[in-house]
């Protein structure tokens, strides 16, 4: 049985729907067809920004423990922060038995919103500066604004892709220039083992020519 966007629309939504089809050029199983595209790029980008983030929170919380302590998350200018509260509590920490959260449970349950946040913190901007062997600049700053809002549109099953691809060119371009400026070793075994540049570079990044391009990703 042959499976057409009329069978999925109120799984998938129309609305949801009703943008790709206009991608498309109005033909719905063309849309469908995007759909699927946009999911699979959001994947292997999503990939490449978890280095992004793993390498973030580490780096930061280095040099924040070197300014604050191991216990700079329980510092008054954060210590009611509902990032810092939630992640202690995904942590493990129990107020009602005196249970407290280890340091690295608290650190990984805190987000690349909180993190990216960091950068502008009137506290603690020094301290994470340090963790860009260049400097940290107004220009990064707003890369990893962008980077972090890209992260959200894919956790939210947002469009990554448009008609033109530029937009998630851009958005790949500003991951590579971040992971340089973090750790230049780090951003090429990053990029030569990314798929998602792999999709970028092939044009899968746009809503064009979604019936000539096949792409074959390799895990090495």
């Amino acid at each position: 049985m042959k499976i057409t966007s009329k069978d999925l629309a109120a799984s998938l939504s129309h609305e949801r729907m009703s943008h790709w089809t206009e991608m498309a050029g109005g033909d719905p199983e063309r849309g469908l067809l995007l759909h699927r595209r946009n999911t699979l790029v959001s994947a292997l980008v999503f990939l490449d920004l978890q280095i992004l983030e793993i390498a973030l929170r580490n780096r930061f919380d280095a040099e924040l423990c070197k300014d604050f302590t191991i216990d700079w998350p329980d510092h008054p200018k954060l210590g009611g922060h509902p990032a810092v509260r939630e992640a202690k509590k995904r942590g493990g920490e129990n107020k009602k038995t005196g249970k407290k959260a280890k340091h690295d449970k608290i650190i990984i349950n805190l987000s690349i919103g909180f993190w990216v946040d960091l950068t502008n913190h009137s506290t603690f901007k020094a301290a994470v500066s340090r963790a860009f062997p260049a400097s940290l600049t107004n220009e990064m700053r707003a890369k990893l604004d962008r980077l972090k809002e890209l992260r959200n549109h894919i956790a939210h099953l947002e469009p990554v892709i448009d008609l033109t691809g530029e937009r998630l060119r851009a958005d790949f371009d500003a991951l590579k220039e971040a992971l340089d400026a973090l750790d230049p070793v780090l951003a090429k075994w990053a990029l030569d083992h990314s798929q998602a540049k792999r999709a970028v570079d092939a044009g899968l990044s746009s809503c064009k020519n979604d019936k000539a391009l096949h792409v074959q990703f390799h895990v090495r």
